[in-house]
């Protein structure tokens, strides 16, 4: 039955009182709001037309009155449920995009915070920092308080005082998590999870950059209903207690 055939109903119904009349108008007004705010009001319009067609032959609006108010109550239902649900999933999908950059930058200020002690020093075999060939990793050495006078200095000298220590920074692919590793291989100091990668750069990659300067950029990946959400944290981080007699490595 079409909605010219339900119209005519309705006509015939409204014409017998001002009460019909009233009921016919507040019925045609909910109609339409169920064609358009719900794809299920379509699908039970044959359905209702029948059965208000075969009400208009009884006396009384008992029947119709109880379909108008089912039909109303799961417009509701229905229109609830999709905005609980629109609001879960945009939650979910806010607090993984928050998650993922939160870990970004966590790891690179941590970072900043490590790499800035740090400087180009030479342990007589390799010039630190070094990067791998992948440029996902990086060994450092980190000053130390050698002689005992408080500080990170020669006090004879003046120079800075380098521990024996080797660090690595390293990112697990199993895991995800970035970490500053000792010469042991055991973890110090977690930086950021969720990590998918890493990109490093120095002079010795990159002879644009500033000589203290590591250019870093730290990805992280997550999965959200709406499909992989990716947020990157990149910028250059400034070493600054490098030794006077560096060379950049060949």
């Amino acid at each position: 039955m079409s909605m010219i055939e339900i119209e005519k109903i309705l006509a015939e119904k409204e014409s017998k009182s001002a009460e019909d009349a009233t009921f016919c108008k507040a019925f045609r007004y909910t109609l339409k709001q169920m064609l358009v705010t719900n794809a299920f009001a379509s699908a039970r319009l044959k359905e209702i037309a029948a059965m208000l067609k075969e009400e208009s032959r009884q006396k009384g609006m008992t029947l119709i009155e109880i379909i108008l108010v089912s039909a109303l109550m799961m417009i509701m239902m229905g229109s609830i449920f999709a905005v609980v649900t629109g609001g879960v999933s945009m939650a979910h999908f806010n607090s993984s995009v928050a998650h993922l950059q939160s870990q970004t930058v966590r790891s690179f200020t941590l970072l900043s915070e490590v790499l800035g002690k740090c400087g180009w020093n030479n342990d007589g075999v390799t010039v630190f920092p070094e990067i791998n060939t992948a440029g996902d990793e990086m060994q450092f050495r980190i000053p130390e308080d050698l002689d005992g006078n408080g500080y990170p200095f020669d006090q004879a000298t003046g120079d800075v005082e380098w521990g024996e220590e080797v660090y690595t920074l390293r990112l697990d692919p199993d895991t995800r998590i970035l970490s500053i590793y000792d010469s042991s291989d055991t973890i110090v100091r977690v930086l950021g999870t969720s990590i998918s990668s890493v990109e490093l750069l120095t002079i010795v990659e990159d002879d644009t950059l500033d000589p203290n300067e590591v250019k870093v950029s730290i990805q992280a990946t997550g999965a959200t209903p709406e499909g992989d959400v990716t947020r990157i944290c990149a910028g250059s981080i400034f070493m600054k207690n490098s030794s006077e007699n560096w060379e950049i490595p060949e």
